[in-house]
């Protein structure tokens, strides 16, 4: 959702409608064809985001046992800050197991 500044705007709608009728099938064909324009004319400013990832290690002799107590903690700990998790990435150490698993996240930046 970002501010939307506009000095003028126009919105230009046609709709045509087609009904047509077969003999041979004793059967009418509707058809609807429709055309939206929106102009405008003015400024728009976009979004801005910042982003954050941060790093859990795995433990387990051969890696790939998280701490999911932890893992949830710190999780909830970055939503209440205003963070959303958009990726989750876990890093392969070689057959199948996980070395560390990677929470990216990101949240709306504001500007005073």
């Amino acid at each position: 959702m970002g501010v939307f500044y506009c000095t003028s705007f126009i919105i230009n709608a046609t709709i045509m409608v087609y009904i047509t009728y077969n003999l041979f099938e004793n059967f009418y064909y509707v058809v609807v064809k429709w055309k939206l324009s929106i102009y405008y004319k003015g400024v728009v400013e976009l979004e801005k985001w910042e982003y954050r990832s941060i790093k859990f290690e795995t433990k387990g002799f051969m890696g790939g046992i998280l701490e999911i107590e932890e893992f949830n903690h710190q999780l909830n700990n970055f939503g209440e800050e205003g963070w959303e998790l958009v990726s989750c990435v876990a890093t392969s150490q070689g057959q199948g197991t996980t070395r560390e698993v990677i929470a990216i996240f990101k949240r709306k930046k504001f500007w005073l």
